[in-house]
């Protein structure tokens, strides 16, 4: 049998050669195998001594975590090779299953102190210049604050807050008075004229005087005759009859003069009799007996507020701050941070600005504190922190990263 030792030494020979590329591991295997510390010196290679596993003859609960370290170990080992292909995506998803694997506190430090220690621990970030955002502002608002929706007003930008819209209920409206109220025969003046005198407040009499032409004989005299009488005619006045008709005034007794009389239709109070005035007929199932009909504003269902900022009057986007809700107005956007051993990458800290398209690096360097530079005229303002690198693309792919792995 080969000692436990030996195959450990081989295994991580192997996955030495998947992560940085050696491909005739197997042709210079020596016929004896070296320890750890001599096969460190005579490569470039990192090597990761498995952690630990305790024996299998014990409880239930220590061989769950025995089974969990040698799963962590297995996927450690698909970690260290899709960081060696720059496969970084496929990487945090095998990190998230060895986290997920590693249930307790003390699993996860026993198993990190074994994979990298950490005088060498670090953190390679992958960032990428916001595509939301201009110059970090929000796009919604343009860097404004206030909602874009309702101009910062918060009500709605259909209705401008009235909610609702009223038209007049044609169901219950009266008929007969075309909803007016008013009595259609007296227009709801209550007073007609009154048919006695015609409106003209008096009427008249025929009264028989004597003819004053004729002084009530009827006839006249005419031409004198030859015998020296005078000839008879009839009055023509009164034509005889010696008298004539003519009209005499009085007070209508109806109207008393006014020449109006109440209305008969509406009992003189003006108003329609069907509807008694109110111009509708009630009770209304339709409107309620209000006579209106309510129409909700369709945008705002009736509450009058904006629906964007629900009547904050701030940006519903970003909460009125007016910067870019994606990366906070720095212009960066996080995509991954992988922890890594620092000698694994040629920049052990500080920042690199790669042009994914072209390849070419626009910016690098490090140094204490907030750092602001301009990129493609736009201003990116970040921290680096402690043992970080951070990978900063202009566009959306990571493959370029690979550039600052190191080989053996």
């Amino acid at each position: 049998m080969v000692p436990a030792g030996v195959v450990t030494v081989l295994m991580l020979g192997f996955v030495g050669c998947i992560l940085f590329g050696m491909r005739d591991c197997r042709q210079t295997t020596p016929p004896v195998v070296p320890t750890l510390a001599q096969l460190a010196p005579q490569t470039n290679l990192v090597v990761v001594t498995p952690t630990p596993l305790p024996a299998t003859n014990t409880t239930p609960a220590i061989k769950r975590e025995v089974d969990a370290l040698g799963e962590a170990n297995a996927n450690w080992a698909r970690y260290m090779a899709l960081i060696g292909s720059a496969d970084f995506d496929s990487a945090s998803n095998v990190l998230q299953t060895i986290t997920a694997r590693l249930s307790t506190s003390e699993l996860q430090e026993r198993f990190w102190d074994s994979a990298i220690p950490k005088s060498a621990r670090g953190t390679l970030g992958l960032f990428r210049m916001c595509l939301l955002c201009a110059q970090g502002q929000c796009w919604r608002c343009q860097g404004e604050g206030a909602c874009a929706a309702c101009s910062g007003s918060g009500l709605c930008a259909t209705c401008k807050g009235v909610s609702a819209k009223f038209s007049r209920c044609m169901e219950c409206r009266c008929k007969r008075c075309a909803a007016t109220g008013r009595c259609t025969a007296c227009s709801g003046q209550a007073l007609v004229r009154c048919d006695s005198c015609a409106g003209t407040g008096s009427t008249s009499i025929a009264v028989h005087v004597p003819c004053a032409s004729c002084g009530g004989d009827g006839t006249r005299s005419g031409l004198q005759r030859a015998s020296g009488a005078a000839s008879q005619t009839r009055c023509l006045t009164c034509r005889g009859a010696g008298q004539r008709e003519v009209s005499q005034y009085r007070t209508c007794p109806v109207c008393t003069g006014k020449g109006r009389v109440p209305c008969p239709a509406c009992s003189g109070n003006g108003r329609c009799p069907a509807c008694t005035g109110q111009g509708r007929n009630t009770p209304c199932a339709a409107c309620g007996s209000t006579g209106q009909l309510r129409h909700e504003c369709q945008t705002c269902k009736g509450a009058g507020r904006c629906q964007e900022c629900k009547g904050t009057k701030s940006c519903a986007t970003c909460s009125g701050a007016g910067s870019c809700p994606k990366c906070a107005g720095h212009g960066l956007t996080e995509h991954l941070q992988l922890p890594v051993d620092r000698r694994w990458l040629s920049q052990a800290r500080g920042y690199v600005v790669s042009d994914a398209r072209t390849g070419a690096r626009l910016a690098s360097g490090y140094s204490e504190g907030p750092q602001t530079i301009t990129v493609r005229d736009r201003q990116l303002t970040f921290t680096v922190p402690t043992n970080t690198l951070l990978w900063i693309s202009t566009e959306l792919n990571f493959a370029r990263a690979r550039d600052i792995l190191t080989t053996p």
